[in-house]
Formats: structure tokens, sequence, C-alpha cells
């Protein structure tokens, strides 16, 4: 989660489930220990590679589908950016 400047928080996910099994939960937990839902949310962002091709989509389809849902924009971000970064 990033907030302002820096990253605040961040959720490793399960690896015994999929990534369309864990990500929504893992979402969901990651929001509440910081008292804010989805709702909350301003902005997203997504990794836009490289990286697994299942990962990616089901990330990306999960952000598209929240940022539709919730009127939000998408910001994408190149994974090797951001490690970078």
């Amino acid at each position: 989660m990033w907030y302002g400047d820096g990253l605040i928080d961040e959720q490793e996910g399960d690896p015994k489930y999929t990534h369309a099994q864990r990500l929504p939960m893992d979402l969901e937990r990651l929001l509440a220990r910081h008292q804010l839902n989805l709702r909350s949310v301003t902005l997203y962002a997504i990794a836009s590679g490289p990286g697994s091709f299942t990962g990616l989509r089901v990330g990306i389809s999960t952000v598209q589908g929240l940022a539709l849902v919730h009127d939000r924009l998408i910001v994408p971000i190149s994974s090797l950016e951001a490690l970078a970064y």
C-alpha cells in the first residue's frame, strides 16, 4: 500500500492458493489493517510487466474491475522500474 511519498504496508500472498483465489482476500486484509475499504482507494497502480503471464493477467483484470466499479484511474507501473525504485 502506497500513501503519500512511500510504501506503508504490503501483503504477501499465500502460495497454497492461486493468484485469482488469494488476490481479493489479500486486498481486503491489507485495507482492513488500516481501517480502509475498497471505496477508500483513490487510485490503482498495477504491475504492467515483465512478469508471469498468469500473475499479470489476474492482477490487471482484478484492478480493472475494481477501478470500473468505483470509477477510479489506473496507473501502470513497470515491474523493473518498481524494483529499481
